[in-house]
Formats: structure tokens, sequence, C-alpha cells
């Protein structure tokens, strides 16, 4: 037998959640506003709100790795929600608030993302 421990999830998970992941967001954030770019007339408060959040999402991963250590997948968290998400898209669309209608697509996208990947809350 070996004596080497098992591996947690968060082990497992760290190799497959890198820079990479972050990145891969923003890029499929960017192509959104790009696509949308003519609709707002090049707001960059809309771009900069895509960007937030197509990666916002994924701040649960602080806790995944720091607090819980990964004894719970981090899109089983509050932040990987889609109805929250949906919230924020149309408390923007209400406010009139071009951050929270930004932050609402980029999150949006980012749910479809991960349900590629795997199941969300």
């Amino acid at each position: 037998m070996s004596n080497i421990p098992s591996r947690t999830l968060a082990s497992r998970h760290r190799k497959a959640w890198s820079s990479e992941v972050i990145i891969g967001h923003l890029l499929t954030g960017y192509l959104l506003a790009h696509t949308l770019d003519r609709g707002f007339d090049r707001d960059p408060v809309i771009w900069w709100g895509i960007f937030a959040g197509a990666v916002l999402p994924d701040i649960d991963m602080l806790w995944f790795f720091f607090v819980d250590g990964g004894k719970v997948h981090h899109h089983h968290r509050a932040t990987h929600n889609l109805t929250l998400w949906t919230g924020v898209l149309f408390a923007g669309f209400a406010l009139s608030s071009r951050v929270l209608t930004g932050c609402g697509l980029g999150a949006g996208l980012h749910m479809m993302l991960d349900t590629i990947a795997g199941a969300i809350s």
C-alpha cells in the first residue's frame, strides 16, 4: 500500500481551476461585450460591468480553497445561483443601472459556461 495521502477535492480541482479559467471567462465576456457593442454605443460602464460579471461568480473560489478546504464544490455556492444573477440583471433594467445590467449579462454568460462544465445550484 502507498503512503501517499488521498487527494482532497480542493487539490484535484486546483489543477483544473487556474488562471486559464479566469482568462476564459474574461474572453467570453469580451466576446459578449463586443457582440452587444453596437446596441450600447460603446458604453464603457456596461463593458466593465460585463467583464466584472463574467468573473464575479468565481469569487467563491477563495472560500473553496482557503476556508472550506474543498468540501463543497464551488458550483453549489450562492455565487453560482442563476436566480441571483437573473435578479441582478432585472434590477439593472428596472433601475436603469448600466453596471448592474452589465454584471447580470456577464454573470449569466458565466452560468451558461459553467453549466457545460458541471451542475450549478
